[in-house]
């Protein structure tokens, strides 16, 4: 079998956040965090080349790969 998408990338996600040990108030202001942060830290690796149908990958955030491939526990 193969999986891939967002039933590996939400669960991946959420387990790093619970493992740094910190929690913020509600989903929104963690998303917050996230999106304003991430674009210029280490805490993604930006997928910059790729596509998905009509969906092509680009610096930032894009429709194919989000916010990039979480570096893990090395980010947060």
């Amino acid at each position: 079998m193969v999986f891939g998408g967002a039933s590996v990338a939400t669960p991946s996600l959420a387990g790093i956040v619970n493992l740094v040990g910190h929690f913020y108030g509600s989903t929104s202001v963690e998303l917050a965090t996230m999106y304003t942060d991430s674009f210029y830290s280490t805490d993604f690796r930006d997928i910059v080349t790729g596509s998905a149908g009509t969906f092509t990958a680009g610096p930032g955030w894009d429709f194919v790969t989000g916010l990039g491939s979480s570096l893990g526990l090395l980010g947060k």
